[in-house]
């Protein structure tokens, strides 16, 4: 992505403006930013949308209208040193095919998610570690100097802290939005602590906190001993409906598969913390009309260890899908599928336990009517019990007689997906508090 820089001498717009601060690479991955954009620029704001050079490794942003800025912030800045992507975006397994045969499934994960953690606390001590935060704040709030802002939307610690860097000499306010709950707990050394203390305090002083659901607010409000900050419940969702001329046969042309084929996807990441071997054996026993599709958010290689076992683990029915998709693109891959797989690591702790309102393949599934099978997480269970909208099984080896027990009402499990969708997850209807705080701020 091409950085875009803010020239001085640039004539505001008329418009009042809001900044979003996004640390991350994959905004084109992210619904909730991509939509609070969307909504504030049809409202009639200009909005700058602040993240870390992107690498290419994800789907690329959206398109955006002539009043949404996509600032991609240089880390690098004439310096060798710049901070890696998180090890957690990769395969956490032990890959060997021999490693696979000889130790047991759960030994495996556990294994897989010690290599994790591991790797992730080597990531954060590193100095380029350091080094690109500071460069990326620094750079942020250089860049926003030039610009007055009615409000600044900070996400995530390292948003958050930055966002009130920038707001608070200005005297403007920081709505911190939380997409993913670390605990300080998570954070192995000094400088990560020190950003998450920085996080407690600047969510103390926030105009509102925004989160996917009452789990998560209270999980996160009692860490930072903020409950005084008001929260507002904006889950991790598309907006809008689906549109009725959708094509519902990406995977089917993708693949050239029969028409009364039935796919049941997994979509994101595919690794032993995602269970995808265990998933891949599972769907070795389903008939042969019934293929598992395994579609990455990043670019996946087939020569991969890890996903190279994939297909013969599967008999037949496994197939990968291995390049991302724009956004935009979303509902008609979805849309594709008969059946929708959601599964989380809930041994990495609340981030990926409590998931109710934060799943966006659980949301976009759901708007698009296609019923979902969640493996082994209670959050998730519960919505698809109270709407009638999936099953909850405990293991991969009880996705079988799912599938069939959703097929034998597919009409009636279609249907409440989408009811689901409009009661629960639809984006406009959740985000409307937040513009009401923002056209406060903004003197509307």
């Amino acid at each position: 992505m091409t950085s875009i820089a803010i020239d001085s001498n640039e004539t505001e717009s008329s418009r009042p403006a809001v900044a979003i601060v996004f640390y991350e690479t994959y905004l084109g991955c992210a619904p909730s930013i991509i939509n609070a954009a969307r909504v504030l620029d049809e409202r009639g704001y200009s909005v700058d949308i602040l993240i870390r050079q992107e690498r290419g490794r994800f789907a690329e942003p959206p398109s955006f209208g002539p009043n949404v800025r996509v600032v991609a912030v240089d880390g690098k800045a004439n310096s060798p040193r710049v901070e890696p992507e998180p090890t957690s975006m990769a395969s956490s397994s032990p890959s060997n095919s021999w490693l696979r045969r000889v130790v047991p499934q759960t030994l495996r994960r556990s294994i897989g998610c010690l290599l994790q953690s591991c790797r992730d606390n080597i990531h954060a001590m590193k100095p380029s570690t350091k080094y690109a935060r500071e460069r990326f704040a620094k750079q942020c709030v250089h860049i926003a100097n030039k610009k007055r802002y009615a409000c600044v939307i900070g996400a995530d610690t390292i948003g958050l802290v930055v966002a009130h860097q920038i707001a608070e000499p200005a005297g403007t306010q920081v709505i911190y939005w939380s997409l993913e709950i670390m605990f300080e707990s998570d954070f192995p050394d000094k400088i990560g602590k020190w950003w998450k203390q920085q996080e407690r305090l600047c969510h103390q002083r926030s105009l509102a906190l925004v989160i996917q659901d009452n789990e998560r607010a209270a999980s996160l409000s009692a860490e930072n001993d903020a409950e005084v900050c008001p929260v507002i419940l904006v889950p991790n969702s598309p907006r809008g409906y689906l549109d009725d001329q959708v094509r519902r046969d990406y995977f089917h042309r993708m693949f050239d598969l029969k028409e009364d084929c039935r796919v049941v996807l997994h979509a994101g990441s595919v690794c032993e913390g995602m269970r995808s071997y265990e998933l891949a054996q599972a769907a070795a026993t389903w008939p042969t009309d019934t293929k598992l599709v395994f579609h990455s958010h990043t670019q996946l290689n087939r020569h991969d260890d890890y996903a190279h076992s994939l297909v013969p683990a599967g008999k037949g029915n496994v197939l990968l899908s291995t390049d991302p998709v724009d956004y935009d693109m979303l509902d008609e891959l979805v849309s594709s599928a008969w059946i929708s797989l959601v599964i989380y690591d809930v041994s990495l702790g609340p981030n990926f336990a409590l998931l109710a309102g934060a799943s966006g393949k659980l949301a976009h599934s759901l708007r698009c009517g296609v019923p979902v099978i969640s493996i082994g997480n209670a959050s998730i269970g519960r919505v698809l019990t109270q709407h009638g909208c999936g099953i909850s099984v405990d293991s991969p080896g009880e996705i079988g007689a799912a599938i069939q027990s959703i097929s034998n009402d597919y009409a009636t499990y279609q249907k409440n997906a989408f009811t689901c969708y409009d009661q629960a997850y639809e984006f406009d209807k959740h985000f409307d508090p937040v513009m009401k705080l923002i056209d406060q701020e903004g003197g509307r």
